[in-house]
């Protein structure tokens, strides 16, 4: 919050994150661009890393506005990320591991509504509702 980088707040919080291969490809082309600019992936004017306030206040409440939509947390987005993962049936247990829940009872008591079916190709169906996502909003500027 304060600049600072620092480590997890707990041990549990340290873990490994499948990436899906449409993100991992938007993140090599970010480091291409950024190439020699700085250290970061994410830059802000000066080179450094963005501050997570001043994103916010920047450039998140100005796109939450301009989409017509009422005003929510950025950190909002990694529930509607797991809610739209679970709805295209994908393993509630894979998508409590890439949260990072210590036990399933969170993930079904926070997102139950959504668990609808299990397909066993995690990533697979959220990584096509994604590309259709990016063929609807190209195709409709």
């Amino acid at each position: 919050m304060d600049g600072r980088f620092t480590t997890s707040k707990a041990d549990e919080a340290s873990r490994d994150i499948d990436m899906p291969p449409s993100v991992e490809e938007d993140l090599r082309q970010r480091m291409e661009e950024t190439k020699g600019q700085g250290r970061y992936v994410f830059l802000n004017v000066d080179g450094g890393p963005l501050h997570r306030d001043n994103m916010r206040n920047r450039v998140w409440t100005d796109a939450i506005k301009r989409a017509g939509l009422r005003y929510r947390n950025p950190y909002q987005t990694r529930h509607t990320c797991a809610s739209l993962m679970l709805e295209q049936g994908e393993d509630p247990a894979w998508v409590a591991r890439m949260l990072g829940h210590a036990k399933m009872k969170m993930n079904y008591a926070r997102y139950g509504k959504s668990i609808r079916r299990r397909t066993r190709q995690d990533g697979i169906r959220f990584e096509e509702e994604l590309q259709q996502a990016r063929e609807r909003s190209a195709n409709h500027p």
